[in-house]
């Protein structure tokens, strides 16, 4: 009998809105049994959105306790998955054609590693053994997972120790949907899917909402601090520009450092990861006759994450000084006015390439994004390091930046789509939490969710018999008449 499985990677409250979209896939295709890689917390077993879910299916949780089997067991793994081992000594991940399967493990090898830095950035053997440990026991995990016969598993996320096991669900053909964002996204087989990625189907799809008006009402609203993303919301609130001494027409817009970059392996990108990346981009900059200023992530103290730290960090590892033509925000900065007055950004595949490309001009990014993969001309993404070096110093003066109307436009229509209509953060009443929110705040927006999930149960189940054979992402529920 074919069964449904659920990773441990969901906290709390994805895990009440995910409950009714299982029960409508599951009872679509006919399936009963849903297994649950850990047990649940005392609030989610205490809940009706739990208790109503658990009388229609045969609920297992795969418990795994730490003992002295459990430690045995992973030297037994070290010894299983030997040869993986040579990913101790590969320090150019993005220079090496692997193939796939081992590609997406040492991505997520990689990944791990960077979670586990401290402030000194240093990778030790021990982060190494770690990681390592972590990312073939979830290998191994799958491998067993797919005797249960599993037809499809649901997974909190792409990233970090998730990857390999995806990795292995995916090459032994089990349908895998992940989430991002509140958007559950299905994976193909051999060819990674994100949760904003966006095709003309969508635009077809929406055709009946007057999407070229609705996007434009939207982005004014979005320019006003007003939109559906927290993280710009809280970059409209962080002050001016007005006040800067100066004028600066380049920005570098910084990620969480050690979040991860690899929803997607985008194996054409020029560098490592955001450490990578930053590095050499300050090489660079030392050439460069204009000045530049760097933006740090908006939530990056949410994260967890000193920014000035890590870039102090960053540079004394790899004995370097920031140039004199390239600043750190000193005050926080609102991305609004940065826009009005930028002629030049930079971004490693941040949600700013696309806000750039409202405002008129061609973003720089490293890694595969919405708009890369919807019209590739309307982006700079560099083949190699030599044209990375040159969209660099180049004159921002110059035409070569700027966007044309036609896909000014497009991109505000995929602004719209994907702050809108791929996500279910508004028809759940929700907000994003992030590492380091206190318990009260998670406790608080769990309990929203709870409460609004239990209201629309039956919507969100409705949206999970079409994501069983219609949709392979979900939609708003707004939006979910448009793709019947």
């Amino acid at each position: 009998m074919k069964k449904i499985y659920v990773n441990d990677d969901f906290i709390d409250s994805q895990i009440i809105w995910l409950l009714p979209i299982i029960d409508g896939y599951s009872s679509r295709i006919g399936i009963n049994h849903i297994i649950f890689k850990s047990q649940f917390s005392n609030k989610i077993l205490k809940s009706k959105n739990f208790i109503n879910f658990s009388k229609k299916y045969k609920i297992q949780f795969l418990i795994k306790k730490r003992n002295f089997f459990f430690y045995l067991n992973l030297f037994i793994l070290i010894i299983k998955y030997i040869t993986y081992i040579k990913v101790f000594f590969i320090k150019k991940i993005y220079q090496n054609k692997f193939d796939w399967h081992f590609s997406e493990f040492i991505h997520g090898y990689w990944d791990y590693c960077n979670v586990l830095l401290k402030d000194n950035l240093k990778i030790n053997f021990f982060i190494k053994i770690k990681s390592f440990v972590i990312c073939i026991d979830r290998l191994d995990f799958a491998s067993k997972l797919i005797k249960y016969n599993i037809h499809t598993a649901f997974l909190g996320h792409t990233t970090y120790f998730s990857k390999p096991l995806m990795a292995e669900l995916r090459k032994n053909k089990i349908n895998v949907f992940c989430q991002a964002s509140y958007n559950l996204y299905y994976q193909y087989q051999f060819n990674d899917n994100y949760w904003s990625k966006i095709t003309k189907i969508d635009l077809k799809k929406l055709k009946k909402i007057n999407l070229n008006k609705v996007s434009l009402n939207y982005w004014s609203k979005r320019s006003q601090g007003k939109g559906n993303y927290d993280d710009a919301n809280r970059a409209f609130r962080n002050g001016q520009l007005k006040n800067s001494k100066l004028d600066f027409k380049n920005f570098i817009f910084l990620h969480i450092f050690k979040d991860s970059p690899f929803n997607i392996v985008d194996n054409e990108r020029i560098f490592n990861d955001y450490f990578d990346w930053f590095i050499e981009t300050i090489k660079i900059l030392k050439d460069s006759k204009e000045n530049w200023l760097i933006k740090l992530h908006p939530s990056h103290v949410q994260w967890g994450e000193n920014q000035r730290i890590v870039i102090n960090s960053l540079l004394k590892m790899n004995k370097l000084s920031l140039p004199s033509n390239v600043f750190i925000e000193t005050n926080n900065l609102s991305n609004v006015e940065i826009f009005k007055k930028a002629n030049r950004i930079v971004t490693f595949s941040g949600t700013a390439h696309l806000e750039v490309a409202c405002n008129g001009i061609k973003p720089i990014i490293i890694s595969r994004t919405t708009l890369y993969d919807f019209i590739k001309k309307s982006v700079l993404k560099p083949k190699n390091i030599s044209e990375y070096r040159k969209f660099l110093l180049l004159s921002s003066k110059s035409n070569f930046f700027k966007l044309k109307k036609k896909y000014i436009l497009v991109s505000k229509k995929l602004l719209f789509i994907r702050e809108n209509v791929l996500t279910l953060k508004k028809d759940l009443n929700s907000f994003f939490t992030y590492r380091k929110d206190s318990i009260k705040l998670k406790n608080k927006e769990f309990e929203i969710v709870n409460a609004r999930t239990l209201k629309i149960y039956d919507k969100l189940k409705s949206l999970g018999n079409f994501l069983a054979f219609k949709i392979n992402k979900t939609v708003s529920l707004k939006y979910l008449k448009f793709y019947k």
